[in-house]
């Protein structure tokens, strides 16, 4: 075997004084191998080689005889290591002590080396195979590989010339290790690809050891990337099975260590348990969740499910020998598998009737037994070394347990022991008479302890585990030793005083405080509803705060899911996104945020008022930088501040805590961030696939992924938002790729009730499983500034998941605009400037009014009490000149003259055009109910001089129809006339009872067309004379060619015909003349609307795709003759349609409750009270036949359609009427 150790500048010494028997613990890297020995004096030296040989360095630690088997120290580079041996080991290694292994090596080796001539051997496990090595004292190293229970001689190799008996131990160190890294010995060339230093600090040390430095420097490997844990976990890294996961070298169970570069941050409980001998398929296995990993290097391997952190288990016999004082009839042996779990004993029942292996038995817990104030006893008993007992002295019960070795009763002994110990509540007094729990309740969200370096934020009852006060709070990691939880009882007055286990948090990242767990046991017969900490068990409690314990009570969830933001700090103005957050968050499902707040803008605490009048957000006051100096970073910066990032980690931990019993899951991340799904429409059914995917599972794991906030794209270019401070998220649609070797960190979806403690990209200790759930399901959309700051615009990837969304969001983030910013809640009450006067303006009676020399255009007033008491006025007006205008009202019979100042809403869908539609919205009179209103520039002057309207609207009366179609506007000698009768008919057809139609000009057949449709009682016409007092355009986009308005308008009258109707017709449907809304699953609209209404509850706007029916591509199955001298086109000849193109979006038309509208647009709703819907195209389509879009495309690359046939004989029937009566 080639040697693979670097040579050294001369032999390596080790001390001469003793017969040294040497174990191996070591540290590798690039640079540096540690290793050190032990002799008979129970000394450990510790050398440690560099590369180039120039430097050995000797240390020596005493340690206490009955401990030497346990732990082997090693120094090197400055890092404190400890690793702890396994018990087969130990016993091997004892002088003096044999095993059947150990002999069983000797003879298998035999016939290569006289047995007399070991000094010594290494015995380990390692996937059910075995690796023993030992030293001759000729300097010879064999290396045995056994598997499947044969064992065979791998390899012989000479060391290097060394006076015996000091071998080159660091040779046989490295191919040890290269043992436990392969599978087997001839995976032996991967040992030399290896360039992390694995590490495993003691759990005692962790907290000592320096703060990780950023993953991937090459530091970080030496302080943060386990190869080993308390019980020798090793990661396989074999390039045989590269997939292997890490195993316990013990007994080869299936564990997890993961690399703080990944974010498992980590629990300083370590799992010490025995004898678990089971294979990655057993029932046990499955059940492990996942180890969480140290940024300081300390491993936790716990089990799952509800148990919580595990101190100890194995399989015991138990028999009873007293109960409740008395010893039972009959007593027997039973066989358990017992786990410690703290101070509570899990007993899991056999499946079977032999077998010690965790798989024989259940895998759910059939008792549940706290023993805090027990006792255990280890009888000397020669006979029957595995036994001890422990008692119940409370209940007078004493059960005797059998180990099935000496080895393992003390162990059992030592830990059973330590558990019993736990800080029971003490009965410290009694309170006098009518002076009970009298101490003051504290109030504020942080309180300090006078003089002790510890605030405390809230206490919660939890019994996960025992019965216990959990206190969530930040501590000096060094200075709080000791704290006492104090209970006060009702209705008895007694005081009960229990020392508290202080868990600070490993996640500080160098900071000297952080965040703490204070954990107090609770009275075993009282269920206290306060807790007062104190730094020492005596005193008066009086003169204590006395803080709630929340979570007394499990209550069924109130929400779904709830989101936690914290902290919020700085001055927080980023108004626009924040609220888009905030209104994807309700979108995608949450019901209820919270925000911990430090302080932000007035402008951002009137949005918060409005949402948490809402009842969407709960806000929790923050003020930390009162009590300590805070760092906005997260990691310390030897700057002299106290705690990183305004306190995040700790109010991350409340907000689980304070949602533990009110919400199913809780959402971490911030409020610049969105967790998208991509598979799923929302956060509930994401959720449902993700646990039914990964059961028992209480953490999900996003991947965070960077939208600039400096590239944009302007396809939702709102311009009512570019006064609102922040960023417009639906601008920032391309990411950044990702960086090989760059980590992304992850945001989180949790169970709370699974939860122990978190940090902010992982959970630390949890119940359940976690998992990193797959880009391609989900992940975070993070619009901030860019990480990659030089990569040019081609190299992002765009990614448009966000715009699914997009109708529901603009109307959303609309309303609370119009509420909060743009139109805050109105507040100017009407004036009365005149009394005893008359209303005798003159009433206006044009469709469009103009106000003088006010660029202002009035369409009409309605009355809107759905918010308030307003009069909301249609209207057209200059987006930059109209500063104020004020409403008039005269109320009857008194005369009153009120004046109320008006709050303009100019539309968000200008499109670049300096007029726009625009809602004019005043308060009413309080009682008054006005039927006419006028609108003037100015508050002062006569109201007999100004036009008034009526206001519509007034009365609200049963709906007259079912469906109304909009069309707007009819312009440009319109005289497509047997397009128009057909699309009319359809219109019947399929429901409509009435068509308006804004009127701007027509051919002299059109008007005949139209004349008739009057007089059935089909159409109404409004005259739409828009281009008589503005200069207007046939496009929708402004092209800088001097035009005032877009599109003759059409916008301003949509929003006419929807507030026209929003008392007489139950929906209506906006589209264009040109456009036909096509059931497909349906015989007409109404049967479609009843099961729409019926699948999407509370939805008000359904959303249709357009779909191109060129004109241009003709069949003649529906060749009627004397159709062809009308003119205008025959759709019933248009039966091919473009097919989609990927990438191009399909703009959409609309049925709508008017009811629910605010504010509309062409092809969405600006402002809602309802949700919106897209409606499936398996559903219903717009047959839209018109010039093609797609122009080159031939007849076979188009879609034969003929879904508007089913229709074609009431169709030729009805169209043939109106032209005998009109035209032919």
């Amino acid at each position: 075997m080639a040697e693979v150790v670097p040579s050294v500048a001369e032999p390596l010494s080790w001390p001469a004084s003793e017969d040294v028997h040497k174990e191996i613990c070591w540290v590798w890297g690039l640079d540096e191998y540690s290793v050190c020995s032990w002799g008979l004096s129970m000394t450990f030296h510790c050398l440690n080689m560099k590369q180039a040989g120039t430097e050995q360095r000797t240390h020596e630690c005493q340690v206490p005889k009955l401990e030497r088997w346990k732990k082997c120290r090693a120094v090197g580079d400055g890092d404190m290591l400890e690793s702890e041996l396994t018990p087969e080991l130990s016993l091997r290694i004892e002088p003096g002590n044999s095993s059947p292994r150990l002999v069983s090596s000797k003879e298998d080796l035999a016939e290569t080396v006289a047995v007399q001539e070991m000094t010594q051997g290494v015995c380990y496990h390692w996937n059910r195979s075995q690796i023993v090595g030992f030293f001759t004292n000729a300097g010879i190293v064999m290396i045995s590989w056994m598997e499947s229970g044969k064992r065979r001689l791998v390899d012989t190799w000479q060391s290097a010339k060394v006076n015996p008996p000091h071998h080159d131990i660091f040779s046989f160190a490295f191919v040890i290790i290269s043992f436990f890294i392969l599978e087997s010995p001839s995976d032996m060339s991967v040992i030399v690809k290896f360039s992390r230093r694995p590490t495993c600090p003691d759990a005692s040390v962790a907290a000592s050891l320096p703060t990780p430095p950023v993953p991937r420097h090459r530091k970080s490997h030496s302080l943060g990337n386990n190869m080993m844990c308390q019980l020798s976990v090793v990661e396989s890294k074999s390039a045989t099975f590269p997939t292997e996961r890490p195993r316990h070298l013990l007994d080869d169970s299936v564990l997890e260590c993961h690399s703080p570069a990944r974010s498992h941050v980590p629990s300083t409980h370590l799992a010490n348990g025995l004898s678990r001998d089971s294979s990655e398929s057993s029932e046990f296995s499955e059940e492990l969740p996942s180890g969480l990993e140290s940024p300081t290097g300390a491993c936790s391997c716990t089990a799952g499910g509800s148990i919580g952190v595990i101190t100890w288990e194995g399989p015991l016999r138990r028999k009873t020998l007293l109960k409740e004082g008395k010893k039972p009839t009959l007593s027997s042996w039973t066989r358990y598998w017992v786990m410690l779990s703290g101070s509570t004993l899990l007993y899991f029942g056999a499946k079977s009737l032999r077998g010690t292996e965790r798989k024989h038995y259940k895998s759910t817990p059939g008792k549940k037994v706290s023993i805090v104030g027990w006792m255990v006893a280890l009888p000397d008993d020669p006979e029957h070394p595995d036994i001890f007992q422990l008692n119940n002295p409370d209940k007078g019960n004493v059960y005797k347990f059998q180990t099935g070795s000496r080895f393992h009763a003390i162990l059992w002994h030592k830990h059973l022991d330590d558990a019993c110990k736990s800080n029971k509540p003490q009965a410290a007094t009694a309170s006098p008479a009518g002076q009970l729990c009298t101490g003051k309740i504290a109030q504020n969200a942080i309180t300090p302890l006078e003089g002790n370096k510890t605030f405390i934020i809230s206490p919660y009852f939890d019994d996960r585990e025992s019965k216990v006060t959990r206190v969530i709070g930040i501590v000096h990691h060094e200075d709080v030793k000791q704290l006492y939880c104090w209970f006060c009882c009702q209705p008895n007055g007694k005081i009960y005083v229990s020392s508290a286990k202080i868990d600070v948090h490993s996640d500080r990242f160098g900071f000297p405080y952080g965040a703490a767990d204070i954990v107090c046991l609770e009275p075993e017969n009282c269920d206290p509803t306060h807790v007062s900490i104190h730094q020492s068990a005596h005193g008066s409690i009086d003169q204590l705060p006395r803080f709630e314990i929340k979570n007394r009570k499990a209550e069924p969830f109130a929400v779904d899911f709830t989101v936690c933001i914290s902290a919020m700090f700085g001055n927080y103005n980023n108004v626009l996104q924040f609220i888009q957050s905030m209104e994807m968050y309700k979108i995608l499902g949450a019901q209820k945020v919270l925000i911990y707040k430090n302080n932000c803008s007035h402008l951002m605490e009137k949005v918060l008022k409005f949402y948490v009048e809402e009842g969407t957000v709960e806000i929790i006051p923050w003020p930390i930088n009162s009590h300590l100096k805070v760092s906005s970073k997260w990691h310390f910066m030897q700057d002299g501040t106290h705690i990183g990032y305004y306190g995040q980690i700790t109010a991350l931990n409340d907000c689980i805590y304070r949602n533990m019993q009110r919400s199913k899951f809780v959402v971490l991340n911030d409020a610049d961030e969105i967790i998208l799904p991509l598979k799923h429409p929302d956060w509930k059914t994401m959720m449902s696939s993700l646990q039914e995917q990964y059961p028992g599972t209480g953490i999900f794991l996003f991947e965070n992924h960077i939208f600039p906030e400096t590239i944009s794209t302007h396809t939702f270019n709102i311009s009512s938002w570019s006064t609102v401070p922040g960023v417009d998220v639906l601008q920032h649609v391309h990411r950044e790729p990702d960086r090989k070797d760059v980590f992304n960190p992850r945001k989180m979806i949790v169970d709370p009730q699974k939860v122990i403690q978190t940090s902010v990209h992982s959970v630390l200790r949890a119940y359940g499983n976690s998992v990193n759930v797959p880009m391609d399901v989900a992940l975070i959309y993070h619009c901030r500034k860019p990480l990659q700051r030089d990569l040019p615009r081609e190299s992002l990837i765009k990614d448009t998941t966000l715009w699914r969304y997009n109708s529901s969001l603009i109307m959303n983030v609309n309303k609370v605009l119009s509420q909060t910013i743009l139109l805050q809640r109105l507040s100017h009450q009407p004036k009365v400037i005149q009394e005893g006067g008359k209303c005798r303006e003159k009433t206006a009676n044009s469709t469009i009014t103009p106000l003088e020399g006010n660029k202002t255009f009035i369409i009409s007033p309605y009355f809107d009490d759905r918010e308030s008491k307003v009069t909301r006025v249609i209207g057209i007006v200059h987006h930059e000149d109209v500063k104020q205008l004020y409403c008039w009202f005269c109320c009857q019979p008194n005369g009153k003259i009120y004046v109320s100042s008006a709050k303009i809403d100019v539309h968000s869908d200008r499109f670049g055009f300096p007029y726009g539609a625009a809602d004019i919205v005043c308060l009413e009179p309080e009682n008054c109910d006005p039927t006419h209103v006028s609108i003037h520039q100015s508050a002062h002057g006569s109201i007999d001089q100004l036009p008034r309207f009526e206001i519509k609207n007034r009365k609200a009366e049963p709906f007259a129809v079912d469906f109304t179609v909009c069309i707007s506007a009819m312009f440009g000698n319109y005289n497509n006339v047997l397009q128009f009768i057909q699309s009319m008919e359809m219109y019947k057809i399929l429901g409509a009872q009435k068509v308006l139609i804004y009127k701007n000009n027509c051919s002299h057949l059109m008007e005949k067309v139209l004349k008739f449709y009057v007089e059935e009682g089909t159409v109404e016409i409004i005259p739409w004379p828009i281009n008589s007092h503005l200069k207007v355009s046939s496009k929708w986009h402004f092209m800088q060619d001097g035009t005032h308005i877009g599109y003759y308008g059409q916008i301003t009258a949509l929003n006419d015909c929807i507030y026209r109707n929003m008392q007489r017709s139950k929906f209506v449907v906006l589209n264009d003349a040109d456009e036909i809304i096509l059931p497909l699953k349906h015989p007409d609209w109404k049967t479609m609307m009843s099961s729409l209404q019926e699948q999407y509850p509370g939805t008000g706007i359904f959303l249709f795709e357009n779909h191109i029916f060129p004109e241009t591509i003709s069949t003649h199955t529906f060749n009627i003759s004397s159709w062809s001298t009308v003119p205008g086109v025959d759709v019933l000849q248009h039966v091919h349609r473009e097919p989609d193109r990927k990438d191009v979006f399909n703009p959409r038309k609309m049925i709508v409750d008017p009811q629910k509208v605010i504010q509309t647009s062409v092809h969405s709703v600006l402002r809602a009270y309802g949700n919106s819907v897209n409606v499936p195209m398996d559903v219903a389509l717009i047959y839209h036949c018109r010039k093609p879009l797609q122009r080159d495309l031939p007849r076979e690359s188009l879609i034969k359609d003929t879904t508007l046939w089913r229709y074609n004989s009431s169709l030729i029937m009805n169209v043939n009427k109106v032209l005998s009566q009109t035209i032919l």
